[in-house]
């Protein structure tokens, strides 16, 4: 009974204390800043909870690193349109997490092709040229007669493929 007691107690506080625990720090272009909470986006509006009740601002009143850690916390995408220079707008194509993971993905996809050419090697080098040559059709073949060998390759590979398939779907869930 006295723990339940304890524990209601820490989670009043815990619970109660929340607004105070999440409020941040947000500096604006005029040098002045917002202490709060974000409430809700509404576009390139933030309206914010604070101690005294509730404020907005547009997106480009904050200072560029605020501005731009918002938008990544709130998956607010930068277009073309809205960019400020040049190298914003090329930014605003592949800076997204979704190209991380495409970018990602097939890098595993090309460790696991060099990594079965060393096997196939490894194993003869009438191999490893039917692996550079008949990529795809080698590859199976040689994943089937030498499975023992192949196995890294292939899990590299097959985790590079669901990799970058993540990042496609994020793309086409969340188009920019």
């Amino acid at each position: 009974m006295r723990h339940i007691k304890i524990l209601s107690i820490i989670s009043l506080l815990i619970f109660g204390m929340s607004g105070i625990i999440l409020a941040e720090t947000y500096e604006l272009r005029n040098g002045k800043s917002v202490e709060g909470e974000i409430a809700r986006m509404e576009g390139e509006k933030v309206v914010f909870r604070t101690a005294t009740g509730f404020a907005s601002y547009q997106l480009d009143e904050f200072e560029y690193e605020t501005s731009k850690g918002i938008r990544l916390r709130y998956g607010i995408k930068k277009t073309v349109e809205t960019a400020d220079t040049v190298s914003e707008a090329a930014q605003a194509t592949f800076s997204d997490p979704e190209y991380l993971w495409v970018f990602g993905g097939m890098a595993l996809i090309f460790i696991g092709y060099i990594s079965f050419i060393i096997s196939g090697f490894a194993e003869s080098p009438i191999w490893g040229i039917a692996i550079i040559f008949a990529n795809f059709l080698g590859g199976i073949a040689f994943t089937i007669l030498h499975f023992r060998r192949a196995r890294w390759p292939l899990l590299i590979s097959v985790a590079g493929v669901a990799a970058m398939a993540f990042g496609i779907y994020q793309l086409q869930e969340f188009p920019l």
